[in-house]
């Protein structure tokens, strides 16, 4: 069972950072969540561009998510699944492997990871893939539904496409400049 929410940490950390028992960590509470196959995780956490961890009061992880730079060529059918091709911005990354363990859920560990990921990001665009079904993201007032719902090639469940700091329109003059 969890125990007092009021000491929680968040930590950021570039992977390379990481010991592999860290990595491994963040891979196990990933595939907890059953979003994303363990072959996937493995090759992609060590190479995200920082991972974001939620730390207890006995130093164990207890939530993960990370910002990774785009697969520009999926993540370009991505937003044109959603029927927002223009959209679509090369330099924007992607925010995944999010989740929270159990005993953790309504502590406010998924917000903290939130704010942790957006004060890295700053005013860089970005975007993240969620399940329509998945209701334990729960609203997020910074982050947009871009386009409609979709079925990707790579997933049997709807999808939805989030974007934070996106133009409706990509304008390749700004590049990663956004106010």
């Amino acid at each position: 069972m969890a125990k007092d929410a009021s000491v929680i940490r968040f930590l950021s950390r570039r992977p390379i950072d990481c010991a592999p028992a860290v990595l491994n960590s963040f891979i196990d509470i990933a595939l907890e969540a059953g979003e994303v196959p363990l072959a996937n995780l493995k090759r992609g956490v060590p190479m995200a561009e920082m991972l974001f961890f939620a730390i207890d009061e006995e130093k164990k992880a207890i939530g993960v998510g990370a910002v990774r730079y785009a697969n520009a060529a999926y993540h370009r059918h991505l937003f044109e699944k959603a029927g927002v091709l223009e959209m679509y911005n090369p330099y924007s990354v992607e925010s995944c492997w999010i989740a929270v363990k159990p005993d953790y859920r309504g502590k406010g560990v998924w917000k903290g990871l939130r704010k942790s990921r957006l004060d890295f990001l700053g005013n860089r665009p970005c975007h993240s893939i969620r399940r329509v079904e998945n209701k334990l993201t729960g609203g997020h007032q910074e982050w947009s539904l871009a386009g409609q719902e979709f079925y990707s090639e790579t997933s049997p469940h709807k999808l939805k496409l989030l974007v934070y700091n996106h133009d409706p329109v990509f304008d390749p003059d700004k590049r990663l400049v956004y106010s």
